[in-house]
């Protein structure tokens, strides 16, 4: 049959031959793997457990209870029910938009920035593992367009300040 296959293509050798048609079945054999995972339905949140599962070695104890926290209180309601394949840029930005504009978290304080960059990274790696996985054809992330704001911490009255200034002014020798 070796020959047989040879005499039909002759512009190629038989090794290269062979080559060529294991290619093409592990391409075949992909396509259909990334179809199946394709049609497969599964949630957002779903994938981000399996991530948490995988990641439990390779985390601190802390980093891992932080950010498990984390997405128990902020990612996991929003994205309750949503499937892989239903996420969009729009719902995204919806996400991103309303951590962003929350007032208040549970302890009844607004999120500070530090946390709503933290949780859209986490937001993120899930995006990155559903596309790894092949459950997203193309990348998605979201944008932390979080300002930093500085708490700013008044140390003396303005009258004591105006005191210290003249005194400084009128006192050149210090330096």
């Amino acid at each position: 049959t070796k020959t047989a296959v040879h005499r039909q293509r002759k512009d190629l050798p038989v090794h290269s031959f062979f080559v060529f048609l294991f290619i093409l079945v592990v391409q075949h054999e992909t396509e259909d793997e990334r179809s199946q995972k394709m049609e497969k339905e599964i949630y957002y949140n779903e994938l981000l457990e399996r991530w948490f599962e995988a990641q439990g070695t390779q985390l601190a104890a802390s980093s891992y209870a932080k950010y498990y926290q984390l997405y128990t209180n902020h990612i996991r309601p929003f994205f309750l029910g949503v499937k892989v394949s239903d996420l969009s840029e729009e719902l995204l930005e919806q996400f991103r938009g309303e951590l962003e504009s929350r007032k208040a978290c549970r302890c009844g304080r607004a999120l500070p920035g530090s946390t709503v960059k933290c949780v859209i990274m986490l937001v993120n790696r899930g995006l990155s593992e559903a596309q790894r996985e092949q459950f997203l054809d193309h990348a998605m992330r979201i944008s932390a367009k979080c300002q930093r704001s500085r708490t700013e911490i008044q140390v003396f009255s303005e009258a004591e300040q105006r005191r210290l200034e003249a005194y400084l002014s009128s006192h050149s020798d210090i330096s």
